[in-house]
């Protein structure tokens, strides 16, 4: 990549909304007579590294005036435009240091008092955001002010983020601009790759907020050394077509697919369909319902290089004329292995790099728990468990249904694929067990007398990501940071009510992206406003305030994204 690429900026998806204006390519954000908050486009990279930034503060007299790190747990980060108060009581999760009064604050609780004030315009607070030693290092017009402890939680993420009051204004330069829109003379600094334009000199191993500076698995990299396989789209694809009810192979995916999810688009009484090459294409299952295995030659076949064979199916993958979706993803190519791992062994075929793979185990009967090896190397962020085998050898009644894990809701909680029910708390489905590098725990609630079937997805940067998110209501709805550019996005509020909603950019090819299928239905696929997301190079971004993806009421919503472009290099593809 040879340019910079994006540099941070102020997003006004979380603007106090009543009194605020961001203005100048989202550099600059000015406030009237009343409060303001507003927060950076970018996630501060959370792993590790030292980034820098400068914030020129105008019209500071006066009190008030903020510059800082925040939280995306802190309990007042929210985007209603009604309740902002970083930093102004305890567990905001915040450090900033108060310009006009010369404090660094922690949650409220001055860290250090007493440091140099800035009253006049144009002065520039620098900050180093250290993630190896987990503080932020304060400068003022140039010289330190001072440094604060800071980044209690890494597992959380960290934005930018500046307030004030009273005709306040902030200018953040990440690197794009040393002049701050013509304020001040230009600085000619950059960072030691070579980044970004500061007024001063950059510290030490400190880096710009740019994209080209993010990391990425150096195992999905398209600049890695394989960049015809070092890419999202070899891990994970999706296709459409249209059927024509006689066998053929459906190609144009990129890799040999070991789980294909199809559904047919144009009916609203044909189930999803679900093949692996673990279990073989012949063997299906549907998302949609507790039903038990079945096995087909008309529908998916084999895997190929560049996607899957398919029979004369009239109904779940080749009805003449009917159109169809397939989200597939790449495993091992359907070698397994024997997995010792956990107290039951298990079959598994892991996609390490990727950070996907399938687990089977039959190694236990109903109403014991148990803990499978998955084979990532790393703890599933996402996992969802299906029992193959019917529900006539009796067990417990949730045996059958499709569980799901997700990192958010934690191990007390699971979620049900196969319907609209919200998360449901027992010790029952995990063990209250939280997954490992190496296991994962099935509860004697979930843990059935069939096989036991496991898809198992971990987190990998800069290709895939889960979250949880808090609604607001509007049609200027809240932007969930990825990382990348999304491929497929997955929605899902965890009280009961509507199902999971997919998205993807094979069949919604511009923003506002609107057709929606229902992983937990057999509907087919809608499209209006009430379903539109925004597939934006570092995210997405609801468009809607309705239920199904951001209502106030029904907080919190839980997701899932996998790639298409890692931002590194959003403006290279």
């Amino acid at each position: 990549m040879a340019s910079s690429g994006n540099f941070a900026t102020w997003h006004g998806g979380f603007q106090n909304k009543s009194d605020i204006d961001i203005s100048e390519g989202g550099c600059r954000v000015t406030s009237g007579s009343g409060a303001f908050r507003a927060l950076s486009t970018f996630v501060l990279p959370t792993n590790s590294g030292k980034w820098y930034v400068e914030v020129c503060a105008t019209s500071n007299s006066g009190n008030t005036s903020y510059v800082g790190v925040v939280s995306e747990e802190s309990p007042d980060l929210n985007d209603d435009g009604t309740s902002f108060n970083f930093g102004r009581s305890s567990g905001d999760k915040t450090v900033f240091f108060d310009i006009t009064i010369g404090k660094i604050k922690t949650e409220n609780s001055d860290s250090q008092t007493g440091l140099t004030t800035f009253s006049s315009a144009n002065d520039i607070i620098g900050m180093v955001i250290d993630m190896d030693n987990d503080n932020v290092q304060f400068y003022g017009n140039g010289s330190a002010l001072g440094t604060a402890q800071a980044f209690p939680d890494a597992s959380q993420n960290y934005y930018i983020w500046c307030g004030g009051n009273n005709d306040k204004a902030k200018h953040i330069n990440a690197g794009q601009d040393s002049t701050f829109g013509g304020a001040v003379s230009a600085g000619g600094n950059s960072d030691g790759n070579g980044f970004g334009d500061f007024k001063y000199t950059v510290p030490t191993d400190a880096k710009a907020i740019c994209s080209a500076n993010l990391s990425i698995s150096s195992d999905i990299d398209p600049a890695g050394a394989d960049g015809a396989t070092d890419n999202p789209t070899t891990h994970f694809g999706v296709v459409t077509y249209t059927g024509n009810g006689t066998a053929r192979t459906i190609s144009g995916l990129g890799f040999q697919p070991d789980l294909i999810w199809a559904k047919r688009r144009t009916a609203t009484t044909i189930r999803h369909y679900l093949v692996d090459s673990s279990r073989g294409f012949t063997k299906y299952l549907h998302s949609d319902g507790t039903f038990t295995q079945g096995t087909s030659s008309d529908g998916v076949t084999s895997a190929n290089s560049d996607g899957f064979v398919i029979g004369g199916d009239l109904s779940y993958v080749n009805t003449n004329t009917d159109t169809y979706v397939a989200w597939c993803w790449k495993a091992n190519g359907g070698t397994t292995s024997t997995n010792t791992s956990g107290t039951a062994t298990s079959t598994v075929q892991a996609n390490t790099k990727a950070g996907f793979s399938i687990c089977l185990t039959d190694n236990y009967t109903a109403g014991t728990g148990v803990t499978i090896g998955h084979g990532l190397g790393k703890a599933p962020a996402f996992y969802i468990h299906k029992t193959t085998g019917d529900n006539s050898s009796g067990g417990a009644s949730q045996n059958f249904t499709w569980h799901v894990y997700h990192k958010s809701l934690g191990a007390t909680k699971a979620m049900f694929l196969d319907t609209n029910a919200g998360a449901s708390t027992a010790i029952g489905y995990w063990n209250n067990t939280e997954p490992t590098s190496s296991v994962l725990s099935l509860g004697n609630l979930i843990a059935g007398n069939g096989q036991s079937l496991v898809y198992a997805w971990s987190e990998i940067e800069g290709y895939s990501k889960f979250g949880q998110y808090d609604a607001n209501g509007s049609a200027d709805g809240p932007f969930i940071y990825t990382g990348f550019r999304p491929k497929l996005v997955w929605i899902k509020m965890t009280v009961s009510g509507d199902h999971w909603g997919v998205w993807d950019t094979a069949r919604g090819t511009e923003n506002p992206i609107d057709n929606i299928l229902t992983w937990s239905t057999e509907n087919a696929e809608s499209s209006n406003d009430y379903y539109r997301v925004d597939f934006l190079s570092n995210g997405f971004k609801l468009r809607d305030g309705n239920a199904q993806i951001n209502h106030a009421s029904y907080d919190p919503y839980i997701w899932g994204a996998w790639a298409d472009v890692p931002f590194k290099y959003a403006n290279a593809f």
